[in-house]
């Protein structure tokens, strides 16, 4: 009796076959895996930061180092401890408080611990007047103003948009151009991803 399946459909099946074990195999080895864990999904929380503990109190400096997955964390009173992400909006740091964890919010630059205290990114100073060179070997005024981490850009144009700290070294003006991003390199320089850098004046 002649197979149902020709040659051609055979082959199919087999290479369908194949995959499906090879697509199997990654997923559930060791070390192999096509979900990406979320360690590219984990905000830099890596840089200067201040901490409150009660509402009455100063803000005092903490850190934060970051490699990876991987945290270490230092607090206003000189005491440091290893952590990591729990996802990409919690995290804990391991040697206090028998796994201390604490939410991250406000786009990366907030901390909420589980004990009451309160870490916020410690902002660089932006505020003041800048100029642009939107115009090759052309300055123009341009202006920062900043409350804590929050920013309002004004170009040369006299157009202003709101933004935020992504990062202790990245800025994002949020209503230009879908989300304009920019490095600040030694707080005097701004490098807008479009190409376009502000000095201070």
């Amino acid at each position: 009796m002649k197979s149902r399946y020709s040659h051609a459909a055979l082959g199919i099946v087999s290479k369908v076959t194949i995959l499906g074990v090879f697509v199997g195999l990654l997923v559930t080895s060791p070390g192999h895996s096509l979900i990406v864990s979320g360690q590219d999904s984990n905000p830099d929380l890596s840089g200067k930061w201040e901490s409150k503990h009660k509402a009455d109190s100063n803000w005092a400096d903490t850190s934060v180092t970051q490699e990876g997955t991987s945290l270490n964390f230092h607090n206003e009173y000189g005491g440091k401890s290893k952590g990591r992400f729990a996802s990409s909006s919690e995290v804990v740091a391991d040697e206090w408080e028998n796994g201390l964890r604490a939410k991250v919010t406000d786009g990366g630059n907030r901390l909420e611990w589980a004990n009451g205290s309160i870490w916020r990114r410690k902002a660089t100073p932006l505020a003041g007047n800048w100029e642009s060179d939107f115009k090759k070997g052309t300055w123009a005024p341009t202006n920062v103003r900043q409350e804590g981490g929050k920013l309002w850009f004004t170009n040369e144009f006299g157009d202003t948009s709101e933004g935020v700290f992504e990062s202790a070294t990245r800025v994002k003006a949020t209503k230009w151009e879908g989300g304009l991003g920019a490095t600040i390199e030694n707080g005097n320089r701004i490098k807008w991803d479009n190409g376009t850098t502000w000095r201070r004046r």
